[in-house]
């Protein structure tokens, strides 16, 4: 991986502490989440009327992972709105982040595009250790109980939509670059891309938010008195997303950007304890660096 991908990803990384602090804090709801979405495309939208004959040229199977790849996006902020809407950011966020990584890195390692080595295994061990330790109160305070919550369920839903729209979003950029001419610089089809992400994301989210009266009720709120904060936590949320698959463009292996994207998990907890005084427990604390060496080992290996 170059430099120029790793400092990308740190960028990434903050932004997406910052608009899951943002929908943590007052509106962890779907509603928040589907309009901050909205407010990122049309943000980015003159970038894609001034480039239509690029949108022109974009391969059909390419519009066909964007629908499925924006499906397991939907999927994602749904799990994390309901993940926050009944736990902690410190707890939801590690799991939704850290999760993702394994199952990338066991896909790759099933369909024969990497090999199992000591890294992987002993980044996976202290991974899953750490998402053990995450919700105890305390180390001898063991018991499933802990972990039969909402929170942890759809930490556990958004972690499976950031594995599927991880791996779709490199292959189908793959396909994207290399239907276009040599000289196009990768960062203009990547917020192409991403801007048709965040669109068909939408799409996908608006009929969830306004099918159910407390859906359309929260997004009325949100409209008339927080306009300000959605659009910041939507310009935050594509800035973050648009570099990560600009990094992508950069990283022979999809695995690291996955991996050392993983940086925003202390980040996160830190936001958690610090800004929303969630509590600080010892096996949390644990955890979380547990979780950070295993996702090194994990990227190293």
């Amino acid at each position: 991986m170059t430099l120029g991908a790793l400092l990308l990803i740190i960028i990434s990384s903050i932004s997406h502490v910052a608009w899951n602090l943002f929908g943590k804090r007052r509106h962890p709801n779907l509603a928040f989440f589907a309009i901050a979405c909205g407010f990122s495309v049309v943000a980015v939208s003159p970038v894609v009327l001034w480039n239509h004959a690029l949108v022109a040229n974009i391969p059909s199977t390419v519009w066909c992972w964007l629908a499925v790849t924006s499906l397991a996006q939907a999927t994602y902020m749904g799990g994390l709105a309901a993940a926050y809407k009944h736990g902690h950011l410190s707890v939801a966020y590690p799991l939704a982040r850290s999760l993702p990584v394994l199952m990338v890195a066991f896909y790759r390692v099933a369909f024969g595009h990497a090999q199992l080595t000591a890294g992987l295994y002993a980044g996976s061990a202290l991974i899953l250790i750490g998402a053990l330790l995450l919700p105890l109160p305390h180390l001898r305070a063991w018991h499933w109980h802990h972990y039969r919550n909402l929170s942890c369920m759809f930490a556990l839903v958004a972690a499976l939509g950031t594995t599927g729209y991880s791996i779709i979003d490199d292959h189908a950029l793959r396909l994207l670059r290399t239907s276009l001419t040599a000289d196009t610089h990768p960062m203009l089809p990547t917020l192409v891309y991403a801007a048709f992400e965040g669109f068909f994301t939408c799409l996908w989210l608006l009929p969830a938010v306004l099918i159910h009266p407390t859906g359309r009720r929260d997004a009325k709120n949100l409209l008339l008195h927080h306009r300000g904060m959605i659009f910041l936590a939507g310009l935050a949320m594509f800035i973050g997303y648009f570099l990560i698959l600009l990094a992508l463009a950069y990283a022979r292996d999809v695995s690291y950007v996955v991996a050392f994207r993983q940086i925003s998990i202390p980040l996160g907890a830190i936001a958690g304890i610090t800004l929303l005084k969630e509590p600080a427990h010892r096996p949390k604390i644990i955890g979380v660096g547990l979780m950070f060496v295993g996702l090194v080992l994990t990227a190293l290996g």
